[in-house]
């Protein structure tokens, strides 16, 4: 039964396998390449290394045992050779996935004093970089994977490193940290790394802007050309010139509110695919989601508020939460952005009360006057709580979009024409909050995983 309000759901199907396995949540999940490994790192210790050659029979092709803690990330090498795995045990583990039925751990490496939160290949495959609670940036050389070397250690930060990235060629490293910086690394000589810039977004303590005291940076994202590079700081986004690193220049600084105060920590930024545009979403006020022009990089223009639609703001504002902005997408043509929204308000009825959450997608060909599609707040499935949405991703192609609910389903949007918008399938089989998507590279097959043990491969065509 269906609940008031709220149409019949499509039958749950396309459910290619559960990789069940896993004792405790799934913190990622990443494709190798070649779309034909899936790797999952989960905080039950271990990583789950799975073949999908055959989507219709995918097989646990091994388990990846030995780290002593947590597994927070997982990266696979351009070419799909290697895997690398972060651990709070405060290790990353390489493994030698040529042959995934017989995976060997081709080196530890050990250096860093507290958990490791993220870490990411070069685009060349010839260095990894590892991003430590302990404050520093490892840079490992990698050429020679089962003789790997610790090519530098880079200090500087005075809070846990949050994430690190690569410009698109690969000379710069970025690393995020809770410190309120964001360090830019020129990494072409690896043995000798310089400290390019430290990208400030104010003075550690300092209350700027109405009283406001700023907290860390939350993440980074480089333009498509590499010129720019966007920071999530607590209550605003920086977008940096770094087409010279030795003298990057700050733009100013992007609030979502005219009084600052009133914003909530900026979570998400993501470059349009031109790099003309970039979309922030934050907890916060009314304007959670926001589309910026970023033509003429000294004045970054405020285009559009792309927030979820409510029946009624003030209650929602009210009621339990600011409507938060979890994640923003763009499709890989630039012509779609999509938001995954959180708490709307309680809505109540004849069945009892629950949190309202949207994915709302918008049309923004004509960036100045994004518009908003009929894919706003829609019922998911005949249960209690819509939930907060948590995650979104287009697939390679564009047509279709994913997005994870708080209520454990995946739901299939069509997107191939904007004006009419449809959930194709309801995909169900979570049993807690699905946090993060991934496509394969060929758009096949869609991952999920998130708070419970599972991981869920669903074929999507």
């Amino acid at each position: 039964m269906a609940l008031p309000g709220r149409s019949s759901p499509p039958p749950s199907r396309r459910l290619v396998a559960a990789l069940d396995g896993h004792r405790r949540a799934v913190n990622a999940v990443a494709f190798s390449p070649d779309g034909r490994l899936l790797a999952s790192a989960s905080s039950d210790r271990t990583v789950a290394l799975w073949d999908v050659t055959d989507p219709a029979n995918p097989t646990r092709a091994a388990e990846l045992t030995g780290h002593r803690g947590a597994v927070n990330a997982v990266a696979f090498s351009p070419d799909g050779r290697f895997l690398a795995s972060a651990s709070s045990d405060r290790t990353v583990a390489l493994w030698d996935v040529t042959d995934p039925a017989n995976p060997t751990r081709a080196a530890e490496l050990t250096g860093h004093r507290g958990a490791v939160n993220a870490v990411a290949f070069s685009p060349d495959g010839r260095l990894l970089a590892s991003a430590s609670s302990d404050r520093t940036v490892a840079l490992w050389d990698v050429t020679d994977p089962a003789n790997p070397t610790r090519a530098a250690e880079l200090t500087g930060h005075r809070g846990a490193v949050n994430a690190v990235a690569f410009s698109p060629d690969g000379r710069f490293l970025a690393s995020a940290s809770s410190d309120r910086t964001v360090a830019l690394w020129d990494v072409t000589d690896p043995a000798n790394p310089t400290r390019s810039g430290v990208l400030v977004h104010e003075r550690p303590g300092r209350l700027v802007h109405d009283g406001w005291r700023q907290g860390g940076v939350h993440a980074v994202d480089f333009g498509p050309d590499g010129r720019f590079l966007a920071c999530a700081a607590d209550r605003a986004v920086i977008v940096w010139d770094v087409s010279d690193p030795a003298r990057p220049s700050r733009g100013a600084p992007l609030t979502h509110h005219r009084r600052v105060w009133r914003s909530g920590p900026v979570r998400t930024v993501k470059f349009g695919p031109d790099g003309r545009l970039l979309a922030t979403g934050s907890d916060g006020d009314r304007d959670t989601g926001v589309l910026w022009d970023l033509r003429d990089p000294a004045r970054p223009a405020r285009i559009a508020v792309v927030r979820p639609q409510a029946r009624d703001w003030s209650k929602a504002l009210t009621s339990g939460g600011a409507p938060a902005v979890h994640a923003v997408g763009f499709s890989p043509d630039g012509r779609l952005l999509a938001t995954a929204s959180g708490d709307l308000g309680v809505v109540s009825g004849t069945y009892g009360t629950w949190r309202q959450g949207a994915v709302t997608v918008w049309d923004v060909t004509d960036p100045a006057h994004p518009a908003r599609t009929d894919a706003g707040t829609q019922p998911l499935a005949g249960r209690g709580d819509t939930g907060q949405m948590y995650a979104v991703a287009f697939s390679p192609d564009g047509r279709s979009l994913a997005s994870g609910c708080e209520n454990a389903i995946v739901t299939l949007w069509d997107v191939t024409d904007p004006a009419h918008l449809t959930a194709t399938v309801h995909l169900t089989g979570h049993r807690k909050a699905v946090r993060g998507l991934a496509f394969s590279p060929d758009g096949r097959l869609l991952a999920s995983c998130g708070a419970d043990p599972a991981v869920r491969l669903w074929e999507t065509r």
